[in-house]
């Protein structure tokens, strides 16, 4: 039976964190309706016929892929909903929902195989930090794809409903780059920057030093 080793390498748990943001940043990103926030000039003709109308109002909605907030016609209210998949009549919207969607998921597999790694280094003959990386590689463009294609939606209905028929493709109309959009984009980078981290992360638990301590029967090992 194979004795399993607790392996708490520096290198391993600074990639570890970068993962961690990564995933965080994905997740919040991709969840969030902040990625378009509308402004005061959208609707001028409903502010003359609809007293309640007024600038606070029409700049607390926004939308995101999955989620959006819109005012009400029947009481005036902000209320803040998830889209559902007949909500857009674009293929570009889908698509980005699909590919962030896919790359947030993948971010967080490899997060949990990091995770893993304290107590397994290897899974056959691949360490698991090395193959965690490897599905961060994959993510990246899938998170960067997404993002490029999501513009391509802001020519819909739904979009122009809070950002003006002056929106379009790569268009924001009266609206404004909410932070989301950039928690995602950040996201992106971090996981690529842990990519990039991770073959030293996985050099780092499967160091001659960790062998040694093994051989010596040591359970829990830490090195630098």
């Amino acid at each position: 039976m194979t004795r399993c080793h607790c392996v708490v390498a520096s290198r391993t748990v600074l990639w570890l964190l970068f993962c961690f943001v990564a995933f965080g940043a994905c997740l919040v990103g991709f969840i969030s309706p902040e990625w378009l926030e509308g402004s005061s000039s959208v609707d001028d003709r409903r502010t003359a016929t609809t007293p309640r109308y007024s600038e606070e109002l029409a700049k607390k909605q926004k939308i995101g892929p999955l989620k959006a907030c819109r005012l009400r016609v029947v009481d005036d209210v902000v209320a803040c909903v998830f889209l559902t998949w007949e909500t857009f009549d674009s293929a570009a919207w889908k698509s980005s929902v699909i590919l962030q969607g896919v790359g947030t998921a993948v971010v967080f597999l490899a997060l949990l195989l990091g995770l893993a790694s304290f107590w397994k280094q290897n899974i056959g003959r691949f360490n698991i930090v090395s193959i965690a990386g490897l599905l961060e590689g994959v993510a990246v463009p899938l998170l960067a794809a997404g993002l490029a294609v999501y513009p391509l939606s802001w020519s819909s209905a739904t979009v122009k409903g809070i950002c003006g028929d002056s929106a379009g493709d790569y268009e924001i109309g009266g609206c404004s780059v909410g932070w989301a959009l950039y928690a995602m984009a950040a996201g992106c980078m971090l996981t690529l920057l842990s990519c990039l981290f991770s073959p030293r992360a996985a050099r780092a638990c499967n160091s001659d030093l960790v062998e040694e301590k093994i051989q010596l029967g040591q359970s829990c090992i830490c090195v630098l």
